[in-house]
């Protein structure tokens, strides 16, 4: 084995403390080309030393390390990479360093982008909260106009979880209002709320690389799908699948926030249970039918999106520190 394979070895050992330590799988990988880097001028400062000093010291490093039975190039390997780690750091400093550093799910919003996207908000949240006081009006429903003006609230104050859920969730109802416009002759309410979620979406939109981390996807994509689980359990023909489907949800929904990686499989899981509700959806009359099955097959897709996302960048059992930013 040559000197490059071992310290490709020992990198890739680094990026694995580095995930174990809860980084991010972009960070680690440009921590560990930064390390490559660092190796590189370690090797090459004892390289530019050994030949100032005529190669006595290292024919005296190789000489030791004969004589301990080890490869001379094995010995000058690990300690390049050994200074390398020394400069810039052990893997749980630096994630947790990164993590006072980083939002988990993405960079923090303007303040500008923020305010723009409460204030059309507001107003759907509060006609909203007048109409759950009507009759018929599901226990769900009320809970969501609760948990809107919650993330209202979170966005002002410039939490990137509720920037990528309001971003979710904003891009779902943008998706209903189109497949509405194109089989139904839209009212001028429903256009008022495809226009104000569009502007949303276009408040909270990732614009530039990296505004949301892959963390910051999976909350987006498992918000998209709330409305088609929801939808599912309110249906009378598919409550059944609908209820097993938001129970999971919200377990999976919980571990994305947390950044655990049992999300996953409870996403994927109400992934599979809303499959068996399409055929029932789509035997409604029309245009209802073409609403609700492309909102439940939209949140099939986002789930199974979330479930990949969630369980190739997260390790452990998730953490709280990450809803304070």
């Amino acid at each position: 084995m040559t000197m490059n394979d071992d310290c490709e070895r020992a990198i890739e050992s680094y990026r694995r403390q580095l995930r174990d330590a809860g980084l991010g799988a972009a960070d680690a990988g440009e921590l560990c080309d930064h390390l490559r880097e660092l190796v590189a001028e370690a090797r090459a400062d004892a390289e530019a030393r050994a030949a100032a000093d005529g190669g006595t010291d290292a024919a005296g490093r190789a000489g030791t390390a004969a004589t301990a039975g080890a490869d001379p190039a094995d010995a000058d390997a690990g300690a390049a990479v050994a200074r390398a780690v020394a400069r810039l750091g052990e893997p749980r400093t630096l994630a947790a360093e990164y993590a006072r550093a980083r939002p988990a799910f993405g960079l923090t919003l303007s303040w500008a982008r923020a305010f723009s996207a409460a204030l059309l908000l507001l107003p759907v949240i509060a006609l909203a909260a007048f109409w759950s006081f009507g009759r018929g009006v599901t226990w769900l429903a009320r809970a969501e106009v609760g948990l809107g003006g919650v993330l209202v609230v979170a966005l002002l104050a410039r939490l990137s979880w509720a920037r990528a859920i309001l971003l979710g969730f904003s891009a779902h109802v943008a998706l209903e209002s189109a497949v509405w416009a194109a089989y139904a002759r839209p009212s001028s309410w429903w256009l008022y709320f495809a226009a104000t979620y569009l502007g949303v979406v276009a408040f909270l939109a990732p614009w530039r690389r990296h505004e949301l981390s892959a963390s910051g996807w999976a909350l987006a994509l498992t918000a998209f799908a709330f409305p088609g689980v929801s939808l599912a359990f309110a249906i009378p023909a598919v409550a059944s699948l609908g209820t097993a489907a938001l129970a999971a949800y919200t377990l999976g929904a919980a571990g994305v926030l947390l950044r655990a990686r049992w999300a996953a499989p409870a996403l994927a899981l109400v992934a599979a249970l809303l499959v068996p509700t399409l055929a029932p959806l789509a035997q409604l009359p029309t245009p209802i039918a073409w609403l609700l099955t492309t909102g439940a097959a939209a949140a099939v897709l986002a789930l199974l999106g979330a479930a990949l996302t969630t369980w190739r960048t997260t390790r452990g059992a998730g953490s709280l520190r990450a809803l304070a930013r």
